[in-house]
């Protein structure tokens, strides 16, 4: 089951957004992707997910740029899932 999001706190995970959500018939999205992946399926979902990560860290480096703080709380690994056709 792919997970595209997946969100932690001190306790663990928190919530994800996989195939439960993206393959979803039913019209009512309870995932932390808020809905923008529901029932929409995989290919769609990985675009929007990449968007939405590209624009979050675009503003992040923009803030940073304006002298606001960018904070790294985890290191970032991506599995090249997104080059994948």
């Amino acid at each position: 089951m792919p997970t595209l999001i997946i969100v932690y706190n001190s306790k663990g995970v928190v919530g994800r957004c996989d195939a439960s959500c993206h393959n979803a018939v039913m019209s009512r999205c309870r995932c932390v992707c808020g809905g923008i992946n529901h029932g929409i399926g995989l290919d769609q979902a990985r675009t929007n997910t990449k968007r939405i990560t590209d624009e979050q860290i675009r503003e992040g480096c923009e803030s940073s740029a304006r002298g606001g703080t960018l904070k790294i709380v985890k290191e970032h690994r991506q599995l090249e899932f997104f080059d994948r056709k």
